[in-house]
């Protein structure tokens, strides 16, 4: 990723009829754009998994999901998933559990 990194906050909450509703606007991107994990662990075993939904520019929504291990080792890894063109609607983050 060349250049500085930038951090896009969203804008506060929208109140319509006792409901939040986002505004996907506040996140479009351009096809150029990474959504970033940064790990520090010491367990083994761990894997996070990314899970986002994106609306294209014809309208369709689509989910995506992707993996992240992080070090053993206590160290920070660092890890850049593509995103396609359109609005990021929804970004979810979480452990898989181990059996």
């Amino acid at each position: 990723m060349a250049g500085a990194e930038q951090v896009f906050r969203a804008p506060g909450a929208i109140i319509g009829g006792g409901r939040v509703l986002p505004s996907p606007a506040a996140f479009y991107l351009t096809g150029e754009d990474s959504l970033r994990i940064v790990s520090a662990n010491s367990v083994t075993g761990v894997t996070i998994t990314l899970n986002w939904r994106h609306a294209e520019p014809n309208g369709e929504t689509k989910p995506d999901s992707e993996r992240h291990t992080p070090n053993t080792n206590r160290t920070v890894k660092t890890q850049d998933f593509a995103l396609s063109a359109g609005s990021l609607l929804n970004v979810r983050a979480g452990r898989v559990r181990r059996s």
